[in-house]
């Protein structure tokens, strides 16, 4: 992961820390056992920018969407999966 990146993501983390519910806590856990630390800091990340973007203009939602997603490393799907366009072709 790039450096540019994981300041992102922190800057996302300490942007306004909400509380996690314990139903959310317990789904960051499963994720975070299952996929690792880094992938529960990304749902933790994610769950404060929803939460902390709930007073601003849908434009600046979706720039803020946008922003969080672009700092994900793009793999395709014939690299991830080892089958092309895994999902299907657009109808």
């Amino acid at each position: 992961m790039k450096r540019w990146h994981i300041i992102v993501l922190i800057l996302f983390i300490s942007f306004g820390t909400v509380g996690l519910t314990t139903k959310e806590a317990h789904w960051v856990d499963k994720v975070a056992n299952f996929y690792g630390d880094r992938a529960g800091k990304r749902v933790t990340a994610w769950r404060n920018m929803v939460e902390n973007s709930q007073d601003v203009s849908e434009l600046d939602k979706l720039d803020r969407v946008n922003d969080f997603f672009n700092q994900l490393y793009f793999v395709d799907d014939i690299d991830l999966w080892g089958q092309k366009r895994l999902l299907g072709n657009a109808a």
